[in-house]
């Protein structure tokens, strides 16, 4: 069952749910709809993002690719040991070069592109080979949801509304972009929705809002910067709060 304690922990199998989908079969879509899942091709090897949830931090890097097979690491750590290492504090790409002080978790998978099957998983904080539980599939069903763009007139915009009949001049509203560390000013971002699906969990029926960037070539753009979810008791919303390429993970991959 979905709920607002799974949505929290699901950045923990956040990669295996996305590259499950890349030896799928992708079905026409209609102009002004699109699937998630179809970003994840522009993957390469180096390129990284940090997620923001909950006050824990989750950076995700593709370490490997063949033709056969994709391995992502995944490192957790929650903001107050990040801030409590953070007297010298030089980015994300440096911390992970240093080995990820303070981290929590430190796993890496492999897994096969032509079946999205787990090959396996292996854990770095406990130095061993681990089975990764099926309990969560929130990231896997929103993938696969078919998302609609949201006109421009129904973006959301910064600042009140004005307070006569007249012209809307607010500027639209757009989620931070962070690449390599530095603000990205000119960044333009897509705005899309899906409702999730009629069933048993705390999700049912409810509104979903993402901003993916204009730029997938660009900018690593295989998850939203922006998700929101409409209709919970407090707004589930998650981030990418820095993102980048050509970052060198210190861990070898186990064999």
């Amino acid at each position: 069952m979905v709920t607002m304690k799974s949505i929290s922990s699901f950045v923990k199998y956040l990669f295996p749910c996305l590259l499950f989908l890349l030896g799928t079969f992708f079905p026409f879509h209609a102009e002004g709809a699109m699937f998630l899942r179809d970003r994840l091709q522009s993957a390469e090897v180096g390129d990284y993002i940090v997620t923001a949830i909950d006050k824990t931090y989750t950076a995700l890097i593709v370490k490997e690719k063949s033709e056969n097979s994709i391995s992502i690491e995944e490192i957790t750590i929650p903001a107050a040991r990040l801030q409590y290492n953070n007297q010298q504090w030089r980015g994300w790409k440096q911390w992970v070069q240093n080995g990820a002080p303070g981290n929590t978790s430190w796993v890496v998978y492999t897994i096969d592109k032509s079946s999205g099957e787990m090959r396996n998983i292996f854990s770095y904080t406990k130095n061993s080979w681990c089975h990764m539980s099926e309990e969560n599939n929130f990231l896997s069903k929103l993938l696969n949801l078919r998302m609609m763009k949201i006109p421009q007139r129904e973006l959301k915009k910064v600042g009140p509304p004005p307070t006569e009949a007249v012209h809307d001049n607010r500027r639209l509203w757009a989620p931070k972009m962070v690449f390599e560390g530095n603000v990205v000013r000119d960044a333009t971002f897509e705005a899309w929705r899906t409702r999730w699906p009629k069933d048993s969990t705390d999700l049912s029926g409810k509104l979903i809002i993402v901003y993916v960037p204009q730029d997938s070539h660009k900018y690593p753009a295989y998850f939203p910067y922006w998700l929101e979810i409409h209709g919970m008791l407090g707004k589930a919303k998650v981030r990418i709060i820095d993102s980048g390429r050509e970052l060198a993970s210190p861990r070898p991959l186990p064999r």
